[in-house]
């Protein structure tokens, strides 16, 4: 999680240092098949921002849930 942070007004999740919302990454996640096509279309990221954006949003679902 510490890959992502949120700033700014809009309080949108980023990817630390990316300029990348949380939510590009997962719409891009949803399109592609594998890390490697995730990793092709979003080449500023590493496996590593995408798993914290997967993991983010699992957290984020599971507080709604609460």
């Amino acid at each position: 999680m510490a890959r992502i942070e949120l700033r700014g007004a809009e309080r949108r999740p980023r990817v630390r240092g990316k300029g990348i919302t949380v939510p590009d990454v997962l719409r891009t996640a949803r399109r592609c098949c594998t890390l490697e096509e995730v990793l092709e279309v979003r080449p500023g990221l590493h496996e590593l921002d995408v798993a914290a954006c997967l993991a983010y949003d699992q957290k984020v679902r599971e507080l709604r849930r609460e």
